[in-house]
């Protein structure tokens, strides 16, 4: 069966119907395999016909997967639930339209005269959820592998592992980097925080929440540290190492190292402009206006990747990415050591409320804890003697 939301596109769009209303192909194939009635044939002799049916599984109006597909270990980012369509990154890219076009105004549209604004907060929850299943659908492209149940010798066979096409993943990693990480990837009026009221119903099903108002910067830090924790999961960078051996010779291939750049230029663009500033403009002041928000995610970027440099990973794409990310932390010290020593550079609020006390205070605490990284000192082998000192 499929768990297939209602078809609503956003305004200026073409609408097409809100349900299916007819069987599919694929429904007609299996109800055919099911319960076609084969006169003159007993239980044996039909199983060359039934064989026949089956064989129709390569066919693309065919294709089928089951519910383990969907969850836990899954790695093709064709199969899904709640998605309408061929291309679940084009489902995600409307999804994210038709939010940013419900949001403003919500309140004035939700809730009525005489109702309580509990509702809001439920539809409020409700849209930021349907951007979040379309960042995990963009998610599932990077390292992911598209999975075939044909068999040998069936009609337009398939072999049952093919690495997504690089320029997939890169196509979903670009909307990722501006939807999820971007500067401007939450369009959330800052006007509608202070409408989401709780329900305030205690009973099974319904818990009082332990904080009343809507704890803006927590809720939007794990809709991306979702996203970035499956980015930079060993299944998903022991996948993207496997590619550059599954791949043939000569073909494209994203990489890890592509990740990384893609998620460094979308979290860290303040930093990377302003950095980019001083060293094409020797003269001149440099604004740089780092939000709460963003500082936040920054901070849990840099963190990966303190970690993922004190530590080798538990396979060659954790490794890779080990080495790559004391790389980065190299650099971006470099960068701040820019930032931090020029006179040119002004910190400013990034909502227009004048000198920012707290972006140069982010700044140096980043500084130092990449200086503690690089300079840490790992131990190797263990034990009482024959431990070998390596200076990161």
């Amino acid at each position: 069966m499929e768990y297939a939301p209602i078809n609503i596109m956003p305004k200026g769009e073409k609408q097409g119907e809100y349900y299916s209303y007819r069987l599919g192909e694929y429904d007609e194939w299996v109800i055919e395999y099911g319960y076609r009635v084969f006169p003159g044939k007993t239980t044996q002799t039909e199983k060359a016909e039934l064989e026949k049916i089956a064989s129709k599984q390569s066919l693309p109006e065919h294709k089928f997967s089951t519910d383990e597909d969907c969850y836990g270990t899954t790695v093709n980012p064709y199969v899904n639930v709640w998605d309408l369509g061929a291309s679940p990154l084009e489902y995600a890219k409307v999804r994210v339209r038709l939010v940013d076009q419900l949001l403003p105004g919500l309140n004035d549209r939700i809730v009525e005269d005489g109702e309580s604004y509990a509702k809001m907060r439920a539809r409020f929850n409700m849209l930021n959820n349907w951007k979040v299943n379309g960042m995990v659908f963009a998610a599932n492209y990077i390292g992911g592998l598209i999975v075939n149940r044909d068999f040998k010798g069936d009609e337009n066979g398939q072999k049952p592992f093919q690495v997504v096409p690089a320029k997939d993943q890169r196509d979903a990693m670009d909307f990722l980097a501006e939807n999820c990480f971007g500067v401007n990837a939450y369009k959330i009026p800052s006007e509608l925080y202070d409408y989401l009221a709780p329900n305030r119903w205690h009973h099974w099903g319904s818990n009082i929440p332990s904080r009343y108002d809507y704890d803006v910067h927590a809720n939007l830090l794990a809709m991306q540290n979702n996203i970035l924790s499956q980015l930079l999961s060993n299944s998903t960078l022991g996948r993207l190492a496997d590619a550059e051996l599954r791949v043939k010779e000569g073909e494209d291939v994203f990489t890890s190292a592509e990740l990384l750049q893609k998620l460094d230029a979308a979290i860290n663009q303040e930093i990377n402009d302003a950095v980019k500033a001083l060293k094409d403009n020797k003269e001149g002041k440099v604004e740089v206006k780092i939000a709460s928000n963003r500082r936040n995610i920054q901070r849990s970027f840099l963190d990966r990747l303190v970690d993922a440099a004190n530590g080798g990973g538990s396979n060659a794409g954790a490794a890779d990415v080990s080495a790559l990310s004391r790389m980065i932390l190299k650099n971006r010290a470099a960068d701040l050591e820019l930032i931090l020593n020029s006179d040119r550079v002004e910190f400013k609020n990034a909502n227009g409320r004048g000198d920012d006390p707290f972006a140069r205070a982010y700044l140096l605490d980043c500084q130092e804890k990449i200086k503690q990284t690089l300079e840490a000192v790992r131990t190797v082998g263990g034990g009482s003697s024959g431990a070998i000192i390596l200076s990161l």
